[in-house]
């Protein structure tokens, strides 16, 4: 048989698969770099702002509180008890009105004759959770950012316990609360990084606690990643937002000092 004359076979060719050229693949290239860049520029700009609006919500929460001195000649309470000890009410219920010019005006008032989180003042926690919590560290709303350091000079333990508390503007019922340096500064606030205490809750931090984090880290570095400000006043009410990066030393002498307390 003559195989010259026969079809030759042709060897079978896998295939080819569709090339995207190196044009589009750098186009491609460069457009998920540039999404990256925006995103990563968007999420810079919303932390800075965040972080600016704390900070400027934490002078005025601390203005509001210099306003209430004014008022009342002191600072309101850390927290208030009742008959049995039980914590009532935090400080931060009392100085709602001072931040709010339309404060009552919806109906919705804080209840001091039942506690804390009774069922009425459960609902209140979203009402004006805004002016307690920093949105910069992605917090519940109803969380407190902003805590008093209690124990020093400006927040006083509480002992008095068994008050009508259906009247808070009382003078009886406010007169634990701390009053301003004869000289120096003192610890006001404290900004935490991340809270898990409701705003209503009378619940802060303690003088003991803040130095407790500093001496079992000097460097600061164990204080920074749990409070990211503090806020120092003096006698003439001037207001100190000190960062605990710039200003440790500061924040270490104040604590330590016989004027933030023992």
């Amino acid at each position: 048989m003559d195989r010259s004359a026969m079809p030759e076979r042709q060897s079978a060719q896998p295939p080819q698969r569709p090339r995207l050229s190196i044009r589009l693949f750098a186009w491609l290239l460069l457009t998920a770099l540039a999404v990256a860049i925006a995103f990563s520029v968007i999420n810079d700009l919303t932390r800075t702002w965040s972080e600016q609006r704390c900070r400027e919500d934490l002078k005025s929460f601390s203005q509001a509180l210099m306003n209430y001195h004014t008022s009342m000649r002191c600072l309101p309470p850390a927290y208030v008890m009742d008959r049995t000890g039980r914590r009532m009410h935090s400080w931060r219920s009392f100085v709602v009105p001072l931040l709010d010019w339309d404060y009552g005006a919806s109906g919705i008032r804080y209840k001091f004759d039942e506690p804390w989180d009774g069922p009425y003042n459960t609902e209140y926690l979203d009402a004006y959770s805004k002016y307690f919590s920093c949105p910069a560290y992605g917090s519940s709303l109803r969380k407190a950012s902003y805590l008093c350091v209690v124990g020093s000079p400006l927040w006083p333990i509480p002992k008095r316990i068994g008050e009508d508390w259906k009247n808070p503007s009382s003078s009886d019922n406010m007169r634990e609360g701390g009053v301003l340096p004869n000289s120096g500064k003192a610890l006001l606030l404290a900004e935490v990084v991340k809270s898990d205490i409701p705003w209503t809750k009378p619940d802060d931090i303690s003088l003991a606690e803040i130095a407790k984090l500093l001496r079992e880290d000097p460097s600061g570095d164990r204080f920074r990643r749990h409070i990211r400000r503090v806020v120092a006043v003096d006698a003439a009410k001037t207001i100190f937002i000190l960062d605990p990066v710039k200003d440790i030393e500061e924040i270490k002498t104040l604590v330590e000092s016989k004027l933030a307390g023992p």
